[in-house]
């Protein structure tokens, strides 16, 4: 996505493309995806140095160089913070695991407790959050253990048509999406879905509070852990805003890769909220938090999330709570084409409520 970090650095255009095929007439404020894309490919091309391998530890000095060079080299870049959290992670996923039997692989040593430089994450991921406050991230808000940081996954699945590395380092870039003087269906789903995210942005700032809640949760410190979420959920008005122009978006003609599960930070702070609360034995707090954010996220398309309210109430009695979260995700599913497995499954909780 375009994140701009530095006006006085990226340039902002309008482009204004007449689809043929369509006879429609495709505008935008910021510089098209695919275009910003190929034009700064030699420096998120970093990004992906050994990723993904099977052997993250191993690969991950290699890696770490290829995402020093954006820090150092590119730090103005709208790709630094990322550059930067992935490092960040790395510390505490890759280094200085005392402890760890090699034939272990990263994934068991992660959950039996054993960890790398705990400190030295968290004080980045601070660092992160001071020197980004309006930065925008393609980072994946859910840590996976033993894996570090991940991509988000309609960035990544995207990339690989717009830009290719060859077998020694250097670029070759394909054409953009209007390569034929037309941009195909599933090429404007693309472009809608980076549009709608620099407009309603998953902000890093929020990614580095969520990681770092997730370090202070694996040593225990469930109480501070939830504290470090409750600063991603701080702003409801902005919350609200974006889910509900996601709902709006995701039903929109080009809007099928937001239908299919838009993962924002506060989403993801929210479940591991209620868990930290269960896990530190403050229950009475579990029900309060859930109905603080259910309207919100009810307005929004992630239908996961809803329904995942209602297991919430559900799990604390709650029935008819329940109910109704379960009937409120089966009505946003039924807009959508093939989930009937899934709608099934609801209209099955519904009626045995």
């Amino acid at each position: 996505m375009t994140k701009i970090k530095n006006p006085s650095i990226m340039l902002v255009v309008s482009v204004l493309l007449l689809s043929i095929c369509q006879g429609e007439l495709y505008s935008a404020e910021i510089e098209r995806w695919d275009l910003m894309m190929i034009d700064s490919a030699h420096i998120w091309k970093n990004l992906l140095t050994k990723y993904p391998y099977a052997e993250h530890q191993k690969h991950w000095p290699e890696r770490k160089t290829g995402l020093e060079q954006i820090v150092n080299k590119y730090p103005d870049s709208q790709w630094a913070d990322d550059a930067a959290l992935i490092l960040a992670c790395g510390k505490f996923e890759f280094e200085g695991k005392a402890g760890v039997d090699e034939l272990q692989s990263n994934s068991e040593a992660y959950a039996k407790g054993y960890f790398g430089n705990a400190e030295q994450a968290i004080k980045d991921l601070r660092t992160i959050i001071d020197s980004y406050p309006h930065a925008k991230s393609i980072i994946d808000p859910v840590w996976f253990a033993g894996l570090g940081c991940k991509f988000n996954g309609v960035w990544l699945s995207s990339q690989g048509g717009l830009v290719s590395l060859n077998s020694d380092g250097t670029i070759q870039t394909s054409k953009p999406f209007d390569r034929s003087g037309a941009i195909p269906q599933k090429h404007k789903e693309v472009l809608a879905y980076f549009d709608h995210l620099e407009k309603y942005p998953v902000y890093t700032k929020h990614i580095a509070h969520l990681f770092i809640s997730e370090i202070l949760g694996h040593q225990g410190k469930f109480s501070e852990a939830a504290s470090e979420l409750e600063k991603v959920l701080s702003d409801l008005s902005e919350f609200e805003k974006a889910v509900k122009a996601d709902n709006v978006a995701a039903n929109g003609p080009d809007g099928v890769l937001i239908k299919r599960g838009l993962d924002r930070p506060e989403y993801k702070a929210f479940s591991a909220l209620i868990g930290y609360n269960e896990k530190a034995g403050d229950h009475e707090k579990v029900v309060p938090i859930t109905d603080k954010y259910a309207p919100i996220i009810n307005q929004g398309a992630h239908y996961q999330m809803i329904r995942h309210i209602g297991e919430i109430y559900e799990k604390h009695g709650l029935r008819l709570k329940a109910k109704s979260q379960y009937q409120i995700a089966l009505d946003k599913i039924q807009l959508f084409s093939g989930l009937k497995q899934e709608a099934s499954w609801l209209e099955t909780k519904i009626k045995s409520i």
